[in-house]
């Protein structure tokens, strides 16, 4: 089982962060100062993320895979942290930020400078859309994440920003209609959907832009926080809005985000089940969860692994049965990178998917058999064919029963985790102050 140890400094104290990793197994053990704080495995191993508080500074430990091959990063605030063995070998964490898988790093942390936010990563969201800042701006608490557009694969940055409630529908339209919001855009006429208004929360999709840099889409947010501010006032809260709060008078409530709303929370209601008014309930359940874009890339998916299937099990059915496991991987691996929540429904439709895919490589496997048996056609070689396949669906009856294993312990490990955070997606690493 692989090992990688990490050194890392809070406070002026060292500790040590050990990850143990079955690579077939898909096991994985991590230990704080020799203490074990997470066991886990995953039988279709396509990555995970793990988060933790040390002394109130977020590390977010990373295993990605291409289908092949896992690297490993752990990432304290913001910043990768070398190995052991890389900081050995003379590596620091200027060196990674360099590498393919977090170049985006450095992007967000200067977007964070210019807008005077913190960043932190989200859990639960996929590797591209793990970013966000959060923090007040102008007055108003903003949240910023990396998102998808609603039913496209266009990325782009998702700006949220709480503010008193609108009084009247007048005052939506002039928000909506206010130049400065288009002109942050580009092009809202066409997208009327990316802005969004409920009765105390504006948001804002901001389409990613070639070439853009940091300090452009700071300048695009500021814009639109500036017209936010002409139209509203900033939420003047000096208790913590939770109306169960036990009001513990060494506890002062500052602002943070759960799921992405913003929220003025003290440390006691933070952490526990803090109950959602019916615009916060409306405003979840209106956000995108890119299912239509976790369907496009699971269809694709399905077709491209019955032509393997077909391949493989034209000469190995034993493989071919395994490839089920390795489609559905794929399938789940892919709807994670365009942003999509798995849940229920999306492992569901992964899992009838590989389904599919498999059946439609075993009729391509049938093809081939009559393709190799030469023109013209005949009804004997029809007959030869269908005997050869139909005669034993024993690998196709593993592949079904593999893919039926493989998603439902992704279901049961996603129902656990759901379980551990009581439902509610809570991001880690403390409130953000004023």
């Amino acid at each position: 089982m692989p090992t990688k140890t990490w050194s890392v400094y809070t406070n002026g104290a060292q500790h040590k962060i050990t990850l143990k990793h079955g690579y077939f197994s898909g096991k994985r053990e991590i230990f704080i100062d020799g203490t074990l704080v997470h066991t886990s495995r995953q039988p279709v191993d396509y990555g995970s993320r793990h988060y933790f508080d040390l002394e109130g500074i977020q590390l977010e430990l990373s295993i990605l895979t291409n289908g092949i091959t896992f690297t490993y990063y752990l990432i304290q605030e913001g910043v990768p942290q070398p190995t052991d063995a890389e900081r050995q070998a003379g590596k620091t964490s200027t060196d990674l930020v360099h590498q393919a898988a977090l170049v985006d790093l450095t992007f967000w942390q200067e977007l964070a400078r210019h807008l005077g936010l913190r960043y932190r990563a989200v859990d639960g969201a996929a590797w591209q859309q793990r970013h966000e800042l959060f923090g007040v701006r102008q007055g108003y608490f903003t949240v910023v994440r990396a998102a998808f557009q609603a039913g496209s694969f266009k990325p782009g940055y998702r700006v949220t920003v709480r503010h008193e409630p609108l009084d009247t529908p007048e005052q939506v339209e002039r928000l909506r209609a206010d130049e400065r919001i288009h002109s942050a855009h580009g092009n809202l006429k066409k997208s009327p959907n990316d802005l969004r208004s409920t009765e105390g929360f504006t948001q804002l999709f901001l389409p990613a832009q070639r070439g853009g840099t940091a300090s452009d889409v700071a300048m695009r947010i500021q814009t639109f926080i500036s017209a936010i501010f002409t139209h509203t006032r900033p939420l003047a809260l000096e208790t913590c809005e939770n109306p169960d709060c036990p009001r513990l008078p060494d506890q002062q409530p500052e602002w943070t985000s759960i799921n992405g709303i913003p929220r003025y929370l003290c440390a006691a209601c933070f952490s526990s089940d803090t109950p959602w008014t019916e615009s916060d309930e409306l405003f979840i359940a209106n956000t995108p969860r890119s299912l239509r874009a976790g369907l496009l890339v699971a269809l694709a998916t399905a077709l491209l692994g019955a032509v393997v299937w077909a391949f493989i099990g034209f000469t190995f059915d034993l493989i071919a049965s395994l490839t089920a496991f390795l489609i559905l991987g794929a399938m789940l691996w892919l709807m994670r990178q365009v942003g999509t929540r798995m849940n229920f429904a999306s492992i569901l439709l992964a899992g009838l998917l590989t389904i599919f895919s498999v059946t439609l490589g075993q009729v391509l496997i049938f093809l081939m058999f009559v393709i190799r048996d030469g023109a013209p056609l005949s009804l004997l070689s029809f007959g030869y064919a269908a005997s050869a396949i139909l005669g034993d669906l024993s690998s196709l009856t593993d592949a079904y029963l593999m893919t039926a294993l493989g998603a439902g312990s992704a279901l049961f490990s996603q129902l656990k985790r759901a379980g551990r955070s009581g439902g509610v997606a809570r991001p880690r690493g403390g409130l953000a102050g004023n």
